[in-house]
């Protein structure tokens, strides 16, 4: 396979060959949504601003931001970085109007993506196929979390969709397609995992908000064993695990809800590395299933995260996820 190098408007370049691609898309920890490029042609320049390389047809690539230049006594390397797709939307904000608490995104999927790259004025780098999606989201977008990549997951993500994107004659075509459950549709034997599992996480969390020492407000919201959170506790003794979080500019019922949502984050389970078969691929947000006969293990997960690591010889493909539902025995 080869790479396509093109222009900060899209307009071809050049072909590269001999390459080493490590790139990573998606959310959670240790996403960064980057790439690293080693161009290997000893006749490849430096790399300009806003320049993108890409692989026709697949999500391989993104905008190049930097260089970095290795040299030794007997060799050299020269390393493009940048963005992947998921990377340039993270490092954009829908940000609210003015006097506007929330910035809403409703409507049909695919209107939604073509509004938002117009507001963003990416409409250079990404596309959106004309036709509708045929399914409405709607979604807001908040002045804490107003990352273009979050919210536009999350707007496609509260109508079943899940965000996917190819490169097409030099630009990022987004689209919205239905989130598709593998369970029961791959073999298990095909599909493998490393499960990291909490047993215990944070269930008691203590928020102080405005005001000074002993007249500082102050909640306490609570977690039980199955992750629900609220205002009563559920675990105590030695199964209580306590965190402090200082949200000095909030009060009332504004601090109390940033408490929960808080504490909800951190109800996470662990961490899931998923591996696939040859000729197998799923989608950011794609629900998969793995199994573990000895001791009987079943795992049902999101696709949160994709490593690719391609070279002109070929591609290989690493998921990440948390795990949704955890069944032993």
């Amino acid at each position: 396979m080869e790479l396509i190098v093109a222009d900060s408007a899209g307009k071809t370049l050049f072909p590269l060959a001999d390459f080493e691609l490590d790139m990573d898309a998606g959310w959670g920890d240790g996403v960064d949504n980057t790439f690293d490029l080693i161009v290997r042609d000893p006749d490849a320049p430096l790399p300009e601003a806003a320049w993108r390389v890409f692989a026709d047809g697949t999500e391989m690539g993104g905008r190049v931001e930097g260089f970095e230049l290795k040299t030794g006594r007997a060799s050299s390397e020269l390393h493009w970085k940048g963005s992947t797709w998921t990377g340039v939307l993270a490092k954009r904000l829908l940000w609210p109007d003015a006097g506007q608490d929330w910035l809403t995104l409703s409507g049909d999927a695919n209107a939604v993506l073509r509004r938002a790259i117009e507001r963003l004025g990416l409409r250079s780098f990404f596309s959106v196929p004309d036709g509708d999606a045929g399914v409405a989201v709607s979604h807001r977008c908040s002045r804490d979390v107003p990352d273009a990549w979050t919210n536009l997951r999350l707007a496609m993500k509260s109508a079943g969709l899940r965000l996917d994107a190819k490169w097409v004659d030099g630009s990022c075509e987004l689209q919205a397609l239905p989130v598709t459950d593998w369970r029961g549709r791959v073999d298990s034997d095909l599909v493998g995992f490393d499960l990291t599992s909490d047993l215990l996480v944070t269930n008691h969390l203590k928020a102080a908000g405005k005001g000074e020492l002993a007249s500082r407000q102050v909640v306490d919201v609570y977690a039980d064993n199955k992750g629900n959170a609220g205002t009563s506790k559920a675990m105590a003794g030695v199964f209580e695990l306590e965190e402090y979080y200082d949200a000095n500019n909030s009060e009332g019922d504004d601090l109390r809800d940033q408490a929960m949502d808080r504490l909800k984050d951190m109800q996470a389970e662990g961490g899931v590395k998923v591996t696939v078969g040859e000729g197998v691929s799923f989608g950011l947000g794609d629900i998969v299933e793995a199994r573990h006969y000895s001791p009987n293990v079943t795992v049902s997960v999101e696709i949160s995260s994709r490593v690719t690591a391609a070279t002109g010889a070929g591609v290989a493909v690493t998921y990440g996820a948390s795990p949704g539902t955890t069944k032993i025995g």
